[in-house]
């Protein structure tokens, strides 16, 4: 299988997508054949899983909470009940034809919190995906006001909003500079996600490359340099991304987070070697040695990584 590298964004996640959806036709829409979708790509080919989901069985609730059961998750990663809801999103807003406020309240309708974030989360991904194919309603982004639709929803849904917005801001901006300014208008904590969602990007190869204002800078110099030209205050929000993309990518493999946190300015080490411990644990079932992240961080700051591995 090609790497994210080898492929362009929009070719590999919509391969994946096509997966997910053949592995539902030929398995059947179970918590079990969901977990066959690996997490790689994105989660395309969990996006894809519930697309297929939503063609055969058409009540969306029904199908969520049948395949997101939580008790068959309880030996999975922290986040793999709020990451199926996210599957559930996007399946959601592509049967709702982009429509976002019927699809946001039937994620609404979900019991538990996380259940509806994650839905949350998909729903406002799957918009921008389909913005930039040309399938989003028209009036829900906005020339005259780039942080739309996130700006004019109730403040329950900004955070979620905003932690997927970058992928329409940063095209309409072309810098970090550009980017970051806009998220500051934003006059909620919300703002940060917004920050945060450019942040994600410092660590994804083929994103930094039109971020970075470095000429032939490696994937760690560029990442860094990217989140040093936050706005003075918010470079803490790109680091902590930029870790989380990491893990995301990479789970229990810390080399490229250590390496990024080595390079970042000694004031946000501390930070930087913290997200460590927490994302890995998020990234891996609950009965594994989630200590074993902080191995090789360095002396001065292997407890603050054990406390959030451990938390």
């Amino acid at each position: 299988l090609a790497s994210e590298t080898d492929l362009d964004k929009k070719d590999y996640h919509d391969l994946v997508h096509r997966i997910g959806r053949e592995t539902a036709k030929t398995f059947g829409i179970t918590t079990d054949s969901f977990l066959l979708c690996p997490v790689d790509f994105n989660y395309g080919c969990q996006h894809g899983f519930f697309e297929q989901a939503l063609v055969t069985e058409p009540d969306a609730r029904t199908a969520a909470l049948t395949i997101c059961d939580p008790s068959l998750m309880r030996d999975k990663p922290e986040k793999s009940l709020f990451y199926c809801f996210h599957g559930v999103g996007h399946g959601v807003l592509m049967a709702k034809a982009y429509r976002l406020v019927p699809s946001l309240e039937l994620c609404d309708s979900f019991p538990h919190e996380d259940m509806r974030r994650g839905c949350w989360q998909g729903v406002f991904m799957e918009n921008v995906n389909g913005v930039m194919g040309g399938a989003a309603q028209e009036r829900t982004f906005s020339d005259d006001d780039l942080l739309a639709p996130c700006s004019t929803l109730p403040e329950k849904y900004r955070w979620e909003c905003y932690i997927n917005h970058a992928g329409y801001l940063v095209p309409k901006t072309a810098s970090v500079e550009r980017a970051t300014r806009e998220c500051l208008r934003e006059p909620g904590l919300s703002k940060r996600a917004c920050l945060q969602s450019i942040g994600l990007m410092a660590t994804n190869v083929s994103w930094q490359r039109g971020l970075t204002a470095l000429r032939n800078g490696t994937f760690i110099q560029n990442a860094v340099d990217i989140c040093v030209r936050f706005p003075e205050g918010y470079e803490e929000d790109c680091i902590e991304a930029g870790v989380d993309n990491l893990a995301n990518f990479d789970r229990g493999d810390t080399a490229r987070m250590l390496a990024f946190c080595e390079n970042v300015p000694d004031q946000w080490r501390k930070t930087c070697y913290g997200t460590i411990g927490r994302a890995v644990r998020n990234e891996l079932p609950t009965n594994a040695d989630t200590k074993a992240a902080c191995t090789s961080v360095p002396d001065a700051y292997y407890v603050v990584c054990i406390d959030a591995a451990t938390r």
